[in-house]
């Protein structure tokens, strides 16, 4: 990823956190606050994501343990 990353690097790599994860889409949005359908898109790189977005998710996403 470059020091510049685009809506689809960003995307992606929490696509891919996610999946390491065993999360699914709906799990990951619940545990940052954000609908399914926001975590689709950003996933994809159709939509960006503002700070508090991003830091919700980055604490979702650093998660060692996940019960459900």
């Amino acid at each position: 990823m470059s020091i510049n990353p685009s809506r689809n690097d960003v995307g992606q790599s929490i696509a891919a956190r996610r999946q390491e994860l065993g999360l699914t889409q709906s799990q990951l949005g619940e545990a940052a606050g954000l609908d399914q359908t926001v975590i689709s898109r950003i996933e994809s790189g159709q939509r960006g994501l503002d700070a508090l977005e991003l830091v919700s998710l980055a604490r979702a996403l650093e998660s060692k343990s996940w019960s459900f």
